[in-house]
């Protein structure tokens, strides 16, 4: 008998053994990638077959590629397809296929799954490829640090310091979504950390009816139009709402006062404006949102992002009205031609979605004029952002 238990004792240690060396022999690495941030996006680098290239990373998306800079890359498609919504809700079926030789930073190495894109004029504004999405990084823990500009990866185990108990855990996603509950004065609604939305705070119109109920949530002004636009294009305009929202907490910090947009067919947000106020890490093997403020006073968000009267993009080969606040939504139609700013034309300008935000970003004061175009008459309108 005690030479049964000898034999067991040192099967089993060499079974403890083995499972340390195993253990020991995992790859662990923090890697540091400097990241620009270029209209509210955060665009980073990725090496494709040995060659640079730059993606918007977006936590609300999958990963996407414009595909003839895929081919370029050595991309072929896998003959699946794949049905998906953007911005404003508005679907198509898109073809999938398949990035070799992907490498993020310098230890991340896959090979990485895409939707196949057509041409995007936006994305060329930009400089980027595509959308990096939440599925590039489900094997590691991903930490944003908007303070430095860094991207940084951890495997298999998160920083120093930030406990699993201390995370808030996520609601499961085939797509990698990073969903979890965020209360408002008490009631408590789903988000998504999107990094592909510049705002800190966009919320459904179910959301914003449910949060209302408790006074977590109040109307500051109305509207009408579209939010932006999508991989599709424009939305169509629908009835929007500038929300005025309860308190609500992250990592032990408070944010007050803040304002967000409500608007149909669109989920809860929680975007990348939130970077100004802390590191945000997401553990994605394990299912876990971290934030970690800068400062723990509260935030006062009360002045923090006003926005203008008006909303101005792109579309039929013109600059148009795209959305429309009180007090100008009875003097002013979705699909106005818009042919100056402050004084300057715009009708010779590069049409795109940067040339009207450049115009705009420059403006000093809280009031503006737009001159408008209707058939043969002109007409100015003064603007605020409020």
């Amino acid at each position: 008998m005690k030479g049964r238990n000898y034999i067991l004792s040192v099967v089993l240690l060499l079974l403890a053994l083995r499972l340390v060396a195993q253990d020991l022999s995992i790859k662990r690495y923090a890697d540091t990638i400097r990241y620009e941030m270029k209209y509210g996006r955060i665009i980073v680098p990725v090496t494709v077959n040995q060659v640079v290239y730059r993606y918007i990373l977006d936590t609300g998306g999958q990963t996407a590629t414009i595909w003839e800079e895929a081919k370029a890359m050595g991309g072929q498609l896998t003959g699946a397809s794949k049905v998906t919504a953007d911005m404003n809700g508005k679907a198509n079926m898109y073809s999938m296929g398949r990035l070799p030789e992907v490498k993020i930073g310098s230890n991340l190495k896959l090979s990485l799954t895409t939707i196949a894109l057509p041409d995007i004029k936006g994305f060329r504004e930009l400089g980027v490829v595509g959308i990096l999405g939440g599925d590039a990084f489900k094997d590691v823990v991903m930490a944003l640090d908007g303070a430095k500009s860094e991207l940084r990866l951890y495997y298999p185990y998160r920083p120093k310091g930030l406990k699993l108990s201390d995370g808030i855990p996520l609601a499961y996603s085939e797509t990698w979504h990073v969903n979890f509950p965020l209360s408002f004065s008490g009631a408590s609604v789903q988000v998504m950390f999107d990094t592909g939305v510049p705002e800190l705070l966009t919320m459904s119109e179910k959301d914003y009816l449910f949060l209302a109920q408790t006074q977590a949530a109040t109307v500051v002004r109305k509207g009408r139009g579209t939010l932006g636009a999508g991989l599709e294009g424009l939305g169509e305009a629908k009835p929007l709402k500038q929300v005025k929202m309860g308190e609500f907490a992250l990592g032990g910090k408070s944010f007050q006062n803040a304002t967000c947009l409500v608007a149909p067919n669109v989920p809860t947000i929680l975007g990348a404006e939130l970077l100004k106020y802390g590191v945000v890490t997401i553990d994605y093997p394990r299912g876990r949102f971290y934030f970690q403020p800068y400062e723990e006073a509260s935030a006062d968000l009360a002045k923090a992002a006003p926005i203008w009267d008006v909303s101005i993009l792109p579309a039929h080969g013109r600059f148009e009205i795209t959305a429309v606040w009180e007090p100008l939504t009875d003097r002013l139609n979705i699909g106005d031609e818009v042919v100056a700013v402050n004084g300057k034309d715009i009708t010779r300008l590069l049409l795109s979605e940067t040339t009207i935000s450049d115009i705009f970003d420059r403006l000093i004061s809280s009031e503006t004029t737009i001159t408008m175009k209707r058939g043969n008459r002109k007409f100015d309108i003064p603007v605020h952002r409020r």
